[in-house]
């Protein structure tokens, strides 16, 4: 399999100028890599029952498409909160809206993104519990708006 890279794309030229003032970014995503979403054909072997990753059955999210998401995130945590201090380095409900349409896949590629940008960064006690055994290790949980699709089905 070969292996794919990402292209990032790169913020104007002007960046380095001193009167440059990022006010607004808006990323999207596609969600990271998953099962098939129905049998493959010239493999009936294989069954849905047979998936077992990501909860199991087709289309779901694999651990790969998990820990590509949790990297993007560190990707976007660096350019948006380290690089260009447009985010607060704790989760700010009032600076960050993640919207992601009603599909397991989808909804699992964005929290794992949002894992990869706040959890170790937030305050104990403020943005997740501090007595709570068991939590994990500095996970803040950081809320995923759904959209229904009516009438369209997306694969």
């Amino acid at each position: 399999r070969s292996e794919r890279r990402a292209r990032y794309a790169a913020l104007p030229n002007d960046e380095a100028d001193p009167n440059f003032e990022l006010i607004f970014a808006n990323s999207l995503w596609r969600h990271g890599d998953r099962s098939p979403t129905a049998p493959v054909p010239g493999r009936s072997e294989f069954t849905e029952d047979d998936r077992t990753f990501g909860g199991g059955g087709y289309g779901q999210l694999s651990p790969e498409g998990m820990k590509q998401h949790f990297n993007l995130g560190r990707k976007i945590r660096k350019r948006y909160v380290d690089t260009h201090k447009m985010l607060s380095s704790a989760n700010n409900a009032k600076e960050i809206y993640v919207r992601s349409t009603d599909h397991n896949r989808t909804r699992i590629s964005a929290y794992a993104n949002m894992a990869g940008m706040y959890s170790g960064f937030g305050v104990s006690g403020q943005n997740f519990p501090d007595d709570v055994p068991n939590w994990p290790t500095n996970y803040v949980p950081i809320p995923v708006h759904t959209v229904a699709l009516d009438g369209f089905q997306l694969l």
